[in-house]
């Protein structure tokens, strides 16, 4: 009995010991790296636009060498598993940085009301593809604090930030913006980081001491579409660093004044001893605020961005509690919309992924091969067996012309397959008139087989999965997995079917592409001058789009010069194109295009438009098709047949020439802004003239087409055109003469136009929203001006 309880004892024991063991280990293997995540700019973020993230990796065990994959959501249909090699030693503290393009957040995943069924962190000792999975923290996530969508956001670089506090007052499209106050340490090393900002503020702050990829992650955020907005300090260019060569002023002194009037019309505006900076603008720079010749705000294109300088402090006190500054930074950041790049990354994916196959074949086509069988086989066949009497043979000659045609049609049907892998490239570049820009674009592949394949391009391009298939079960070992080297990008799609798609898109870094060289004049209807094509690539075809008109150029092969002759119905070409142009361009047949295509075509120079691809002024731009290849992909390590299709835009300045001139436009892309209200549907941004708004006063500011204001233009007639008048919303123009608004009674105005209603080359209408506005739609008027140049 005894030697029983002892050995039962026994047992229990080193069972107890086993479990205990194994315990251990698994809490020892569980502990071995502890991550800390911080994510976003002062932890917010945007789910619609990148932002940056800051693992803090402690090594709690051995020394660890592995892969860390992290499941980055960036919307409903793109998702990847981004691969993050460690390698740290024994009791070793490392940050590792990096950005998301955007995010929606693992609720994708979530089935129910449980919680999501992916896990967002996994490490691997060794590599991801075979090595040994290490637990690690279940509750580790990325979830930064989401701003709202319709909320600027405008991070803030100062030594001083009580002093810019009254930021949060501002408004834009009746949304108080979202301030980040920055320290060096937040300002990411890479660009997309930056993205979650619609402006970055710099009051008297030493860039030049940032590291050198912060500095330069910050230009390439301006390059591409960011705005700085900076006050001017006494060594305002040692402090800039990189970024001194981009200021649009150059200050060479300054003078203390004790009024500034052009202020003083907007509000009054008491100061004593206020410094203004003086000194030189930039020849490309747009002086947007003067007084006395003197300028108070300037601003200058950068790439597709732009640089805003004040010539004072901003910080100021008296700025900052002066009741006209709002005017100012609206003027300044603009008409703020929010951007749903989202969309453009599903729909650049979709236009990729169309293959040219056997699915291309009429149906017509079909019937007549197999009637043609048909009548081989059975009247043909019969009648030549019976001819020479061998009609036996039909037991030989029928199964092999079956074998024959069949192999021949799996053939012609399986071309794609045959040959080299297939990729399809499609891509909008936008470009600057020197040249320099960037683009976004999507690459396909066609699998040949069932099985596991790599994309792979250039490390530049930023590829990321998309068109990801999701499903209740999904595991994170089913995403696709992304690793970024020095040179290259790879994308590994894993349990790919059979002759099927898959997709990357793709960021083109912001560099120079090339350009078209033109001297274009408008005289008496017609457009004449010269093109050059000085891009690398030639154009199929090339046009000048402007407001919704548009006329066709034709083909320029790389290098070639071409003469303009064009006689023109409209006058309608000298605005900004908006995305109704890209419907009346492929909406109608054409013999060199098949359908397919032109949907393509349509479709890129409408994501162009909606997407602010197209030029940031009011201009109209050139716009042209390449087929040639602006970048690589290659699958499973081997070159591939591409297919290519990329929109090219450049703004474009068209010469009125000297002397007088009488001219002519419509006016149908104003700019909506919130002096009381929130707007809820802003069709104007889509060329549609109308909006959706609660109760309150909203402004319309149409801008005169550059190609009028830069040479001088008086407008002697305007009139408003309403589509429809919706009831109840009263509209008044703003009379400069008087400072105040006039309703409209009458829709035309031809006496003392340009005096009472031009300021600042700028018609504004003023539309009130009555409390009980539920009628849908506010539909706005165009303008239509008629004036002389250089009068």
């Amino acid at each position: 009995m005894n030697k029983q309880i002892i050995k039962i004892t026994a047992c229990a024991l080193l069972l107890i010991c086993m479990v205990t063991g194994v315990s251990n280990l698994a809490h020892a293997e569980e502990g071995r790296l502890q991550i800390k995540v911080d994510e976003g700019l002062n932890g917010k973020a945007k789910r619609n636009k990148g932002f940056p993230i800051t693992l803090t990796v402690t090594n709690n065990g051995e020394d660890f060498s592995g892969d860390l994959t992290v499941v980055i959501p960036r919307d409903y249909n793109s998702i990847g598993n981004k691969v993050i090699p460690i390698d740290i030693a024994a009791g070793a503290t490392k940050k590792i940085h990096f950005s998301v393009p955007q995010m929606e957040g693992m609720n994708v995943f979530r089935n129910g009301l449980g919680q999501p069924s992916v896990e967002q962190f996994h490490l691997y000792e060794g590599n991801w593809e075979d090595g040994k999975k290490v637990p690690v923290d279940t509750g580790l996530s990325i979830s930064p604090t989401y701003i709202q969508d319709n909320k600027a956001v405008i991070g803030v670089l100062t030594d001083q930030p009580d002093q810019l506090n009254y930021l949060k007052l501002l408004s834009f499209m009746g949304e108080s913006p979202e301030i980040l106050f920055l320290d060096a340490e937040d300002i990411p090393k890479d660009s997309t980081g930056l993205h979650v900002l619609d402006v970055l503020v710099i009051q008297d702050y030493d860039i030049a001491n940032l590291s050198e990829n912060r500095q330069k992650a910050i230009k390439q955020w301006m390059q591409k579409g960011g705005h700085i907005a900076t006050g001017s300090t006494p060594g305002l260019m040692q402090q800039y660093g990189i970024l001194s060569e981009d200021l649009p002023f150059q200050i060479e002194g300054k003078k203390s004044v004790n009024s500034i009037e052009r202020f003083n019309q907007i509000e009054q505006f008491d100061i004593t001893n206020f410094e203004l900076y003086k000194g030189t603008a930039g020849k490309a720079a747009t002086i947007k605020y003067e007084e006395n010749g003197s300028p108070l705000v300037i601003q200058q294109n950068q790439g597709q961005g732009k640089i805003t300088q004040f010539t004072y402090d901003i910080s100021h006190p008296a700025f900052q509690e002066w009741g006209g500054n709002e005017d100012i930074w609206d003027s300044v950041v603009g008409n703020y919309q929010p951007n749903h790049n989202m969309n453009l990354y599903d729909r650049l994916g979709d236009t990729s992924r169309y293959f040219e196959t056997l699915a291309n074949f009429k149906l017509s086509t079909l019937a007549f091969l197999f009637l043609g069988y048909i009548l081989l086989v059975v009247p043909i066949l019969y009648f030549i067996l019976k001819k020479i009497d061998k009609r036996e043979w039909a037991w030989l000659v029928i199964p092999a012309l079956a074998v024959i045609t069949s192999v021949g049609l799996y053939v012609v049907g399986a071309q794609d397959r045959l040959g080299d892998y297939k990729t399809k490239a499609v891509s909008i570049v936008s470009v600057d008139q020197n040249g320099e820009g960037y683009g976004k674009g999507s690459v396909s592949m066609l699998s040949k087989e069932s099985g596991t394949y790599t994309l792979e391009v250039d490390a530049s391009l930023e590829s990321f999965p998309t068109n990801t298939r999701r499903s209740t079960n999904m595991r994170a070992e089913d995403i696709p997995y992304i690793e970024t080297g020095s040179d290259n990008s790879r994308v590994y799609f894993e349990d790919v079917e059979f002759w099927s798609p898959r997709s990357v898109t793709v960021n083109l870094p912001f560099k120079e592409y090339g350009h078209f060289s033109n001297t274009i004049n408008f005289d008496d209807k017609h457009l004449t001058g010269e093109i050059t094509n000085n891009f690398p690539y030639s154009f199929e075809d090339v046009y000048i789009v402007g407001g919704q008109s548009y006329q066709e150029i034709g083909s320029i092969q790389a290098g070639e010069s071409k003469s303009l002759d064009i006689n023109m119905q409209t006058q309608l070409l000298f605005q900004a194109p908006d995305e109704r142009t890209a419907y009346q361009m492929f909406n109608r047949p054409t013999n060199n295009l098949n359908q397919n295509e032109q949907n393509v075509r349509r479709d890129l120079v409408q994501m162009a438009a909606r997407y602010g691809m197209f030029a940031d002024q009011n201009n109209p731009v050139l716009i042209g098709f390449t087929k040639d290849k602006i970048y690589d992909a290659n699958v499973n390590g081997k070159e591939t047949s591409q297919d290519n299709l990329h929109l090219v835009t450049q703004a474009v300045n068209i010469n009125l020439g000297s002397g007088n001139k009488s001219v002519s436009t419509e006016l149908r892309n104003p700019t909506l802004t919130t002096v009381e209200g929130q707007v809820r549907y802003n069709g104007l941004t889509r060329g549609d003239l109308m909006f959706d708004a609660n109760q309150g006063t909203y402004l319309l500011k149409y801008n005169l087409p550059e190609a009028f204001t830069k040479q001088g233009f008086e407008v002697n007639k305007l009139s408003l055109d309403f589509q429809q008048r919706p009831g109840g919303v009263s509209f008044a123009i703003y009379n400069a003469k008087v400072d105040a608004y006039d309703s409209i009674e009458d829709a035309s105005f031809d006496q003392n136009v340009q005096e009472t209603y031009i300021e600042e080359n700028t018609i504004t209408i003023r539309a009130t929203v009555p409390s009980n506005n539920m009628k849908g739609p506010i539909f706005v008027p165009s303008i239509n001006v008629k004036g002389v140049t250089n009068p």
